[in-house]
């Protein structure tokens, strides 16, 4: 029987492709590297783009720009509204010292730069809870800005699902979660929407370089720093930070 024929949707075609994909690149790692992800990080990969995938092929409404007070958008919003401020979030992870990293990359309608935030956490590197701090550190720096209509854009589908959703059953970010819920009434107009990885490039570029170059303070769990405008930098590798 054929694999199609157990699961019409694709679903399981699509989860079976990514998994010999990252199962090649765990191998090259490993070769080139010396270096192999965890079980636990591949299969999180594997799922993640597997989703992903299944996302980008669904096309969604564009919905007004306009609307009532603290009204949470349902749907992605393609472009930047007139009165808005996107910021895209991202985590990396050195799983081998026991740290991650957050970066945001904030800009207006008509797609200037605003602004970038990094942030760095000693003893936390899980890939999930990463994308979670990166997602409520990008609301606490918009608020500090006085932004009130934003788009928070990640790209991890899960973070957003959860978060849309209002209902969170992952115990370690359950914490995380509620603080979102309640930053989010903050704002006038909030978006929470995830896009492919590949349009997600300025802030995966961004922590990647803060995770390069950042030495964490011992005395300190975590740090912030608005950098304000600053150049746009490009990292020289793609390294999915989960």
């Amino acid at each position: 029987m054929q694999l199609k024929d157990l699961d019409p949707s694709n679903k399981a075609i699509t989860i079976f492709g990514y998994s010999l994909w990252h199962i090649w690149k765990a191998k090259n790692n490993l070769i080139f590297k010396a270096d192999i992800p965890t079980l636990e990080d591949t299969i999180h990969s594997i799922l993640r783009d597997a989703e992903e995938f299944q996302q980008s092929m669904i096309k969604s409404p564009i919905p007004h720009p306009c609307r009532s007070s603290n009204h949470i958008y349902s749907t992605n919003i393609q472009g930047i509204p007139t009165g808005f401020i996107k910021l895209n979030y991202d985590a990396a992870v050195d799983a081998q010292k026991k740290r991650g990293f957050v970066g945001i990359v904030s800009k207006d309608e008509h797609m200037c730069l605003k602004g970038k935030f990094s942030a760095a956490y000693k003893f936390i590197w899980d890939p999930g809870i990463l994308e979670m701090l990166a997602l409520r550190e990008a609301m606490n720096w918009a608020i500090s800005k006085g932004w009130k209509n934003t788009i928070f854009e990640g790209d991890a589908l899960q973070i957003t699902t959860i978060i849309k959703s209002q209902k969170c059953s992952i115990a370690s970010i359950q914490g995380v979660c509620a603080d979102i819920w309640h930053l989010q009434n903050s704002f006038d107009n909030i978006v929470f929407q995830s896009v492919p990885r590949q349009q997600n490039i300025e802030a995966h570029n961004w922590v990647q370089q803060q995770s390069e170059g950042i030495r964490l303070v011992p005395s300190k769990t975590d740090q912030g720093r608005d950098h304000g405008i600053v150049p746009t930098l490009h990292s020289t590798r793609y390294n999915p930070p989960s």
